[in-house]
């Protein structure tokens, strides 16, 4: 417990009190923080942290101390914290979304894609041997209507055919 003689050592702020020192160093604390290169809304933050805290702490402020500097020191320090913090969610995101990609996303994506590969093949294979053979050749050998009418000796009409009861066919199946 406090003795009388400690207690007047610090100064007592009243709501009346405060209200006055914060009109009177608002403006300079934000001239000074946003030059540290914050933006104003970040600034106008730390001002009402700031002055917060120094309501919080109004009964261990002694009157000889210098406020300006007091306040001043708590704003710099929190807007390094602010900025240390900003930093350490970049580097935690980038490593966390860096893991997460290529050790989740893309097997996934990986997984997902031969899931549907192999579904497609299976599909594939039910096809009827000339409408097989004339949707590989057009799909994955990429050779055109006219080149398969030449290779098989049939229409462009009957190719176009083929390809359109093929594709039909495959919707069908990967709907099921």
């Amino acid at each position: 417990m406090m003795n009388d003689a400690t207690t007047e050592m610090y100064v007592k702020l009243s709501r009346n009190d405060f209200s006055k020192l914060y009109n009177t160093h608002k403006e300079f604390l934000f001239k000074m923080l946003i030059g540290m290169g914050g933006s104003q809304e970040l600034v106008e933050d730390i001002i009402h942290e700031v002055f917060l805290r120094i309501w919080l702490l109004r009964e261990k402020i002694k009157p000889n101390a210098s406020l300006r500097s007091y306040m001043f020191r708590i704003g710099q320090n929190l807007i390094v914290d602010y900025y240390r913090k900003i930093d350490n969610e970049r580097y935690f995101e980038s490593t966390y979304h860096s893991w997460f990609e290529t050790s989740y996303l893309i097997n996934l994506d990986k997984i997902f894609n031969e899931d549907k590969i192999s579904k497609i093949k299976f599909i594939i294979d039910k096809l009827p041997p000339k409408r097989k053979k004339i949707y590989e050749l057009c799909k994955f050998e990429e050779k055109s209507y006219t080149e398969v009418s030449e290779l098989l000796c049939i229409s462009l009409s009957t190719i176009s055919d083929h390809m359109v009861k093929a594709n039909r066919f495959i919707k069908a199946e990967l709907k099921s």
